[in-house]
């Protein structure tokens, strides 16, 4: 047993995961005003909040908060990704 859980340790067990938070409802009308570029850099400064709220081993004291933050990032990145389809953004 201390081997499987050591061998879990190094590989980071691969078939776990963490579950998913659902997009909030966000307007992409806000973003209808960026260029392409623009759209591009909100969506990678978007990556970097939700990799700063990524779930982690251990829990964290605000679940709930940090759930809902996730789930505003994720809506932000899904509008996002709808004004750049709609745009031909490549």
């Amino acid at each position: 047993m201390l081997l499987t859980t050591l061998g879990c340790a190094l590989t980071g067990c691969a078939n776990w995961s963490a579950p998913s938070v659902q997009p909030a409802n966000v307007a992409p009308e806000q973003y209808l005003g960026m260029s392409c570029q623009q759209l591009k850099n909100e969506k990678r400064r978007i990556g970097t909040r939700q990799a700063d709220l990524s779930p982690t081993l251990i829990p964290v004291e605000d679940e709930a908060k940090r759930e809902a933050d996730l789930s505003q990032l994720n809506g932000e990145v899904k509008a996002i990704d709808k004004v750049s389809a709609d745009k031909r953004c490549g």
